[in-house]
């Protein structure tokens, strides 16, 4: 085995906006990772992909190191993977919110609330399937997202929740992500984006419904 971390030149502005214009096209591919391992094989299967593909690589994540095997391996574009398991309310999310999502989650667990968290990986495609049978488990979803709420990525999956997977549900669909503003300077950004205390809240909101 060896070290290997996520780095590149991005910045959180710059994937939040990319986010949205990556979807675009559909036969595009948009990798949002979470995890050195799932970038590693997600690169290997875009060496032989047929159209673009766009990695969005946040900066919050350079200094995570990870296990990445020797060996070439590849991880499919349009499997999610099940980061977190949890019994009541489903977190669907990407990128550097997993990490928000799991300290959202480990202050739940306090109150005996089981999350479970659901990383993508890749938003277009995304994993439908996936994202439907955690909230057939759970019957409770929060959708996790650092772009804007009018217009973010997380519309078309609440989207698809009300038209495949309505009845499983027992509470609406909660987004968390950031304002319907210009993302701040970096000293500001933590007032914009999805916190850890929002999560917890919106869990609560979840809970309280149910």
């Amino acid at each position: 085995m060896r070290r290997f971390r996520i780095c590149s030149n991005g910045a959180t502005s710059s994937c939040r906006s990319t986010s949205s214009s990556s979807r675009r096209r559909r036969r595009r591919a948009s990798c949002a990772i979470a995890r050195a391992a799932a970038g590693a094989g997600c690169h290997s299967v875009a060496f032989t992909y047929n159209d673009p593909v766009i990695f969005l690589e946040h900066k919050r994540l350079y200094s995570v190191k990870d296990e990445v095997p020797d060996e070439r391996y590849t991880v499919p574009f349009g499997e999610a993977r099940i980061h977190r398991e949890g019994d009541d309310i489903t977190v669907v999310t990407w990128g550097a919110m997993v990490y928000t999502a799991d300290e959202a989650a480990e202050k739940l667990a306090e109150d005996g609330v089981s999350i479970e968290i659901l990383d993508l990986r890749t938003i277009v495609p995304w994993d439908r399937n996936a994202v439907l049978a955690s909230v057939e488990k759970t019957s409770k979803v929060i959708v996790l997202h650092e772009d804007t709420h009018t217009g973010g990525f997380g519309g078309e999956i609440a989207a698809r929740l009300a038209e495949k997977g309505l009845l499983s549900l027992q509470a609406p669909v909660e987004r968390g992500t950031g304002y319907d503003a210009i993302m701040p300077l970096f000293r500001n950004e933590r007032h914009y984006l999805p916190s850890e205390a929002r999560i917890v809240a919106a869990a609560r909101r979840v809970l309280a419904f149910a």
